[in-house]
């Protein structure tokens, strides 16, 4: 009977141990959200897909974060950890509509520039920015 009561607590402490060890228990994340501005060429449909994407640029091999930007507002929410970050951004079109590989290559070349953005995400809870693709920067609100 000793050994079935102290089994739980080992098999606690175990359990605890390789989460820690793996890293899922490590990095507070926090919300960082706000508007991404397009270049004045770029017309979007209702269905057209935005993705707003964190790459970690001081730890490659740490987990970046990314959301998905209204089409009408333009707005977005994404849970990241602190660091730095290369930020993009991606319009996809919907691939069921008709001239979907047309829009994608004029997409792709409207967008271009809009690669070497970089932001720092700090630690405080809520973060702001505005993504101004026109300017190539990020900027904290």
């Amino acid at each position: 009977m000793l050994r079935s009561r102290a089994l739980p607590p080992v098999v606690a402490v175990c359990g605890l141990a390789l989460l820690t060890l793996s890293g899922c228990t490590s990095g507070k994340t926090v919300t960082v959200g706000g508007k991404v501005v397009l270049p004045p060429k770029v017309k979007l449909a209702e269905t057209d897909s935005i993705t707003v994407s964190f790459a970690r640029e001081d730890d490659p091999n740490a987990p970046g974060a990314s959301a998905t930007a209204s089409p009408t507002a333009l707005t977005f929410e994404a849970a990241v950890r602190p660091g730095k970050y290369k930020v993009s951004v991606r319009v996809q079109p919907y691939a069921g509509m008709k001239d979907s590989q047309q829009r994608e290559r004029e997409l792709a070349q409207q967008m271009a520039s809009a690669s070497a953005l970089s932001y720092e995400v700090t630690g405080d809870a809520k973060q702001s920015i505005t993504i101004d693709l026109v300017k190539g920067t990020v900027t904290k609100n």
